[in-house]
């Protein structure tokens, strides 16, 4: 019996480890999306709470929480980062939780256009637990767990077309370092190597209102996910000044993502919901899944010394 239930679990874990986790605001974490876009935040200090809750009308929930801090020009061009990630995936809690520290170096082209290389390091537990497992013969089974890196590494460049218009695009390539990803003791299972690539333009409208397209392709092994779509941002004086977000966007079959948020001054708030439209559809009702970030940002003060004035000196 426990020789199956190891089975099906190898089964399991393979599986996941076939498609990383994901996020339908991608870009909200340069970690995800790509460590080298460190450096191309407009504040001095980023903090970034993400939470995703997918299939809870399906089964038991995959629930993911990240929490990132960020250090733009921690020295010249350069800027760090931290990322502290938790997933716990169905009844086994498959669980992947640990650590990945960014580095990003900004390099200046030609006139408004820059380079950005980037790379980041991780570490990582995977486990599964039985707690919540029932089996048609009672056993005692002890968790299964292991660590194991992670490196990843990306390119981006930012391009100001004109006063109205700019882009951002770029490359990562995640999983360099294939590690053993089996529970079974199968040096086979490894973490499968994923390449990723993005654009987003930026194009301001109005005065007061901005579209901003994004464009996310990743391949990892014989999975695909490509999402497209279009945000509004539109800005508006309460009391201090205050940007509203509308966006609709479509993983390509599989979701249609619905997204709106709120910024004021260093603060915001982003929802987006999944209507699922996979071959899933019947079973879920078209209900994906919730995700919601919260981020602050703010600047450090500029202190400048004032010189005491010298006085003249006095002669007798």
């Amino acid at each position: 019996m426990k020789k199956t239930i190891l089975t099906i679990l190898f089964i399991v874990v393979n599986i996941a480890n076939a498609q990383d986790i994901h996020f339908s605001q991608f870009d909200q974490s340069s970690f995800f999306l790509n460590p080298s876009l460190l450096s191309y935040e407009n504040h001095d200090y980023k903090v970034l709470i993400q939470n995703r809750s997918q299939w809870e009308k399906v089964g038991e929930p995959f629930k993911t929480v990240t929490f990132s801090l960020e250090r733009i020009n921690f020295l010249p061009e350069q800027s760090i980062g931290v990322q502290i990630l938790n997933d716990v995936a169905g009844d086994s809690k498959l669980t992947t939780s640990g650590i990945t520290f960014a580095y990003s170096k900004l390099v200046e082209i030609i006139n408004k256009t820059s380079l950005s290389l980037g790379v980041s390091f991780g570490a990582f537990q995977r486990s599964i637990s039985y707690n919540e497992l029932i089996f048609s013969t009672p056993e005692e089974y002890q968790e299964l767990n292991f660590w194991y890196p992670d490196i990843s590494t990306g390119v981006s460049i930012k391009k100001v077309v004109s006063e109205r218009l700019s882009l951002n695009s770029g490359a990562a390539f995640f999983h360099l370092y294939s590690s053993n990803q089996s529970l079974i003791g199968d040096d086979q299972i490894k973490l499968i190597r994923k390449n990723s690539f993005h654009l987003k333009t930026n194009y301001k409208l109005t005065k007061t209102t901005r579209i901003i397209s994004k464009c996310f392709f990743s391949k990892q092994e014989n999975n695909h996910e490509i999402i497209l779509g279009s945000e509004v941002e539109y800005f508006v004086k309460i009391k201090k000044l205050t940007t509203i977000n509308l966006g609709l966007f479509h993983r390509i079959k599989d979701a249609i993502i619905f997204q709106t948020g709120v910024r004021q001054e260093n603060f915001g708030f982003l929802f987006s919901y999944d209507f699922n439209t996979s071959s899933l559809s019947n079973a879920s009702n078209y209900q994906g899944g919730t995700e919601l970030s919260l981020v602050y940002y703010w600047d450090l003060k500029k202190i400048i010394k004032n010189k005491k004035p010298e006085c003249c000196p006095k002669y007798l």
